[in-house]
């Protein structure tokens, strides 16, 4: 009988009771690591979009400074005008010409609004700049202030564009103005609020 050599690996009986285990290698998973001066991820559209200003806030913009624009004009054509429409305007109350003579002595044309309302536009301006620059207070400021406008505008158009139009060429300048700031000012209300607007001013 032939005695097992211990240490020859092929003649070696396995223990009894304990059974022979075999333990699994650990597996790790490889990270990737990004290489230097590379991004790690590509950034994200539509964050971008966010901080991009829309068309509509720039065309919003623009129709502003128009609106403004009419507004001053309108002021100065107010000035040149202001006699005659006190004048046509007590004629039509059937005031004697002698009383109207007077009343136009006594008064006279406003420089002090001339002045307030110059002031008022300024302000208005600076605030659609503050508006293109992604200020949401600038935007809900110009919306209350100019649907306000709007609705005083379209009553005071309706009641005054034939007035104006009697007045000479002033006044019908000054009554196609008042025709032409409304829609002006409308559109420029409406572009505010669409065409992606209130992302971008949500994003600033």
């Amino acid at each position: 009988m032939t005695t097992p050599n211990p240490y020859d690996p092929s003649q070696q009986q396995p223990q009894q009771g304990y059974p022979q285990q075999g333990y699994p290698q650990q597996a790790y998973p490889q990270q990737a690591y990004p290489q230097a001066g590379y991004p790690a991820s590509a950034p994200d559209p539509a964050s971008l979009q966010q901080v991009t200003r829309p068309k509509n806030v720039d065309l919003s913009f623009l129709l502003w400074l128009v609106s403004a624009a009419i507004s001053v004009v309108g002021s100065l054509l107010t000035l040149l005008t202001y006699e005659e429409q006190v004048r046509v305007t007590l004629e039509g109350l059937g005031m004697s010409p002698e009383l109207i003579e007077q009343s136009l002595a006594a008064s006279g044309p406003s420089y002090v609004n001339l002045l307030l309302s110059l002031a008022i536009t300024a302000a208005w301006v600076a605030v659609a700049f503050a508006m293109r620059n992604g200020a949401n207070w600038a935007r809900i400021v110009l919306a209350i202030l100019g649907g306000i406008s709007v609705l005083f505008s379209l009553f005071g158009t309706v009641l005054a564009v034939g007035l104006l139009f009697s007045l000479g060429i002033f006044g019908v300048l000054q009554g196609l103005l008042a025709l032409v700031g409304l829609p002006v000012m409308i559109g420029a209300i409406v572009l505010m609020f669409t065409g992606g607007a209130s992302r971008y001013f949500a994003s600033n």
